[in-house]
């Protein structure tokens, strides 16, 4: 049974693969393959904002219990916060209940291992392989015990450290916390380096998380910043992965002018970058003498090759950025404040990208991995390859949590980059229905 996808498993709360029965597996396996090599682990378990957190966390958590580890619960905490929790509490594995950017009726589960790192693809495997297993529960006293933990206690602390010499007196900051994990926690943290925060998306309902706010809608930031007339301003997704940065004038640093701004200051030999990052990027750095290593999309597949590298810095453009060894998954509130301490002027990096014009089209499909595996698609994709040679590049690619088939484009005439794309997506839809 196939669950996991680019980022641990997703689906609309309720249906197919986020039922609380199926949660309730998926914690009760992880349970189980941990206790392989302990006898009562230790897992702390977050959650984001959404409606059908309660429910799932808790089905979560009970499967964990039922398989004999104990539980540490934390509650609202960002994915990054979690994986911190698991280092800080010396704990043996974490799970976060989140659908990251995904509207609200969506929601999934991510797993770490005891360093706080993303499960890898072959560990996910073995979940999937015991899912429906016939366990043998324990009993009496060898049933699992929840503990409760108020995260602020450890993260705060924690992401001051990292600020160590930031100081934002007399300062405006927006934080956009998409309604998400982050919304009181980013702020308390601003502001405790003396920023006076004005906030945007910090009053989750349940139903507004990533809703017109955070890291993939940043309008309501950049009109804040110009508003207030703000120093800076950070958007943040869901969970807090991710963060999107405005400057003072409003122009948006995505996550590779971010990686610009970082590898400026820590100037490693190589920036892990994925398929998606603008070439622009590449020519920055190359201009530094740093090299791009890109790898598929997905925050995991970043850190990685990082580790099995032993590089300092990646991301995505998305906003995903890790820091090692100060991180093992992407941290939002962690970038925002190194790239405070660096000290370094945002405006001058957002002007000094030479980004090429691309564009992303989201194309919904029935059924994305037909979509995928077509040949025509595929030829489609080498005719416009063989004609444009070097001056275009073209992804196609589904995504893994939603029915969608991304078609990012890539060159320096816009014009080009806009006919192609139509074109691609003319042919998926073609593809889907049957037509071709």
């Amino acid at each position: 049974m196939a669950l996991f996808g680019t980022d641990g498993v997703r689906d609309i709360a309720n249906i197919g693969n986020m039922r609380p029965e199926i949660v309730l597996k998926l914690g009760r396996a992880y349970g189980f393959l941990l206790k392989g090599g302990k006898e009562r682990p230790v897992v702390v378990v977050g959650r984001d904002t959404r409606i059908s957190g309660d429910s799932l966390t808790s089905a979560l958590i009970s499967g964990l219990l039922s398989s004999g580890c104990d539980v540490i619960d934390v509650g609202i905490l960002s994915t990054p916060g979690v994986s911190f929790l698991v280092r800080e509490l010396r704990a043996d594995g974490g799970a976060v209940v989140s659908a990251s950017h995904n509207p609200y009726e969506y929601n999934g589960v991510k797993f770490f291992n005891f360093l706080g790192e993303k499960l890898s693809s072959d560990e996910e495997s073995a979940i999937e392989k015991v899912l429906d297993e016939d366990w043998v529960l324990p009993t009496g006293i060898y049933v699992g015990k929840l503990h409760k933990v108020n995260p602020k206690d450890y993260y705060i602390p924690y992401l001051l450290k990292v600020a160590k010499g930031v100081k934002l007196n007399g300062l405006k900051v927006v934080v956009d916390a998409a309604n998400g994990a982050l919304f009181d926690i980013a702020p308390a943290v601003f502001e405790e380096l003396g920023a006076e925060v004005i906030r945007v998306g910090c009053e989750p309902d349940g139903i507004n998380i990533n809703a017109g706010v955070g890291s993939t809608s940043t309008g309501e930031l950049i009109s804040a910043v110009v508003r207030e007339e703000a120093y800076i301003g950070f958007a943040f997704d869901g969970d807090g992965d991710r963060v999107i940065m405005v400057d003072s004038r409003g122009k948006v640093a995505d996550g590779d002018i971010i990686l610009y701004l970082s590898a400026s200051e820590i100037r490693p030999r190589a920036v892990v970058g994925t398929i998606m990052s603008n070439l622009g990027l590449e020519e920055v750095l190359s201009s530094m003498k740093i090299g791009l290593l890109r790898v598929p999309v997905g925050d995991r597949r970043v850190y990685e090759e990082m580790k099995k590298r032993d590089l300092p810095l990646g991301g995505e453009p998305s906003g995903h950025i890790i820091f090692r060894p100060e991180v093992y998954t992407g941290d939002g509130m962690v970038t925002a404040l190194k790239v405070l301490s660096f000290g370094e002027s945002l405006e001058h990096y957002i002007d000094s990208f030479p980004r090429y014009p691309q564009r992303i089209w989201n194309v919904r499909v029935k059924d994305k991995e037909k979509v995928s595996s077509s040949s025509l698609l595929k030829e489609e994709v080498d005719k416009i390859l063989e004609a444009w040679k070097r001056s275009v590049r073209v992804i196609l690619r589904p995504s893994g949590t939603e029915p969608v088939m991304r078609v990012m484009v890539e060159g320096k005439d816009p014009m080009l980059v806009d006919s192609i794309g139509k074109r691609l997506v003319q042919v998926i839809k073609s593809v889907d229905e049957g037509d071709a």
